[in-house]
């Protein structure tokens, strides 16, 4: 839906679908697109791995520059003419220009795993070099280091207020920087951003220092750049310790009785600042605080996140210490007796004990901070569902991170609208947003090669600006297409 007040005539149009839309292009809307809402559009993928997603919405918002260019094209209007005139003569390839525009403003993505980030990274620049036909027709490739980043999507600080805070009622997440310090707390965002924004641009003033090659002075501003981010870190972590703290969270570390030669109580103590470091935080507010606090979050989300449950698995751990651990038929018999073997190993014993000591914390985190206040379900006074699953934690966090009327696309798992441990989650969906599609499939029919075997769901929902009640059962309005035509 697009607005405007021309001549103090209120104009308010409705579309089906993109493809609605970019049939009835007009002047109004190419100016809109263009110089309003494509260049300000934020998409995220909080869970993106090697960028498959990123790259689909890169082909997507391409389709829709190219349709918005090819109306300019056509249109009388002399402004729209002089706008693609300006890029052609400063860029000799149109199309390499556009998708650097996409890559560099539109797309954002998160993942733990920094050699996935490397391989999405890659995989823009592959991209962008394949708009080229002609060596003449490549330019520099841009920056993206602080648009596809390193981090845990589901740990760290969501909001950041620089002119004060606002205190959670209880001891849940403060989230918030104490006022003495918020003005310094800005400066450092703005030193953030505009040294981002330098060298990203590679903009330097003739003259600023010319003892200095240009070479020189980039090395130094990414330097100066990880300095902050370093420096804000350390202080964000801290805070985040407070957060735990504030839940009463300690560390359950897990011990070994030598007598009885099994595991015995674990012992809690309180958690240390290297206990948060080790969890790889992302700060949200800090990392992306433009968006965030500017534009109230992401306008689109799209995310097909891990499904794997939050606790030790003790199979996986012991597979990389023996090749018989990875039978598919392997009793639990068979697989107990194994373990008693490999924990023989003191290395191995020491190592079992210090993986199983990373999930308690983390897990009794999932459970009572106030930004996953839907991941436990009360069914007549009892808690359903308490396995703490990822798909989960990064459905709620999604909800989290889009502005007031953001869209998000997300492939979990069928249970979502069936499984009772997920009605806390659903009630967040119907109550604080509208549900556009629903689609559930077998995943090997979709993902042969992933060789995954459970049912699941594609749904994409847009969040409401404001909160309402349910006035209907929970699945009401929610047709399921089913798998097998046949049913």
């Amino acid at each position: 839906m697009f607005s405007s007040n021309d001549g103090g005539l209120f104009l308010e149009r409705t579309y089906d679908s993109m493809a609605d839309l970019l049939l009835y292009l007009d002047e109004f809307l190419c100016r809109k697109l263009w110089f309003n809402i494509l260049p300000d559009l934020k998409l995220l993928d909080p869970a993106c791995g090697s960028g498959a997603f990123l790259v689909a919405a890169l082909k997507t918002l391409l389709n829709v520059y190219s349709a918005v260019i090819g109306k300019m094209e056509t249109l009388g209007d002399k402004g729209l003419k002089d706008e693609l005139e300006k890029i052609r003569t400063a860029h000799p390839s149109i199309n390499y220009d556009i998708k650097k525009r996409i890559i560099t403003n539109n797309l954002h993505g998160v993942d733990i795993m920094e050699e996935a980030t490397e391989i999405a990274k890659l995989r823009h620049f592959m991209t962008l070099v394949s708009s080229g036909h002609l060596r003449a027709e490549l330019e520099p490739l841009p920056n993206i280091d602080f648009d596809i980043l390193v981090g845990n999507s589901l740990i760290g600080i969501l909001n950041v207020n620089a002119e004060g805070f606002e205190k959670v009622e209880g001891k849940k997440q403060a989230n918030l920087f104490d006022a003495q310090i918020s003005k310094s707390y800005q400066q450092i965002l703005d030193d953030k951003n505009k040294s981002i924004e330098l060298y990203k641009n590679h903009t330097f003033k003739a003259g600023e220092d010319g003892r200095l090659d240009q070479n020189t002075r980039l090395l130094q501003l990414r330097e100066h750049i990880d300095k902050i981010r370093a420096d804000s870190y350390a202080k964000l972590n801290e805070l985040l310790l407070g957060d735990f703290n504030d839940l009463k969270i300690k560390f359950e570390q897990a011990t070994w009785e030598e007598k009885k030669q099994k595991e015995g109580k674990p012992e809690k103590r309180d958690l240390t600042a290297s206990d948060i470091d080790a969890l790889h935080p992302f700060h949200w507010g800090f990392e992306f605080d433009e968006i965030l606090n500017k534009k109230g979050g992401f306008d689109a989300i799209i995310t097909n996140p891990p499904w794997e449950i939050f606790k030790p698995q003790a199979k996986e751990f012991f597979a990389e210490h023996s090749n018989l651990v990875t039978k598919n038929k392997m009793t639990i018999k068979e697989f107990e007796a194994k373990k008693d073997e490999l924990l023989s190993d003191e290395e191995i014993k020491a190592a079992w004990l210090e993986y199983q000591g990373r999930f308690p914390y983390v897990s009794l985190f999932y459970r009572n901070a106030i930004q996953f206040e839907n991941q436990i379900s009360v069914i007549n006074g009892k808690r359903a569902g308490t396995d703490i699953n990822l798909y989960k934690l990064f459905l709620e966090q999604c909800f989290n991170l889009l502005c007031k009327t953001g869209r998000c696309g997300i492939i979990v798992q069928s249970v979502i609208y069936t499984d009772l441990g997920t009605k806390q989650l659903r009630e967040m969906l119907f109550s604080q947003s509208k549900i556009n599609t629903l689609f559930g499939f077998p995943t090997k029919s979709l993902f042969l090669k992933m060789f995954i075997t459970r049912k699941s769901s594609a749904f994409s929902f847009l969040k409401r600006a404001e909160k309402r009640k349910i006035s209907k059962p929970l699945f009401a309005s929610i047709r399921v297409k089913p798998s097998n035509p046949k049913i």
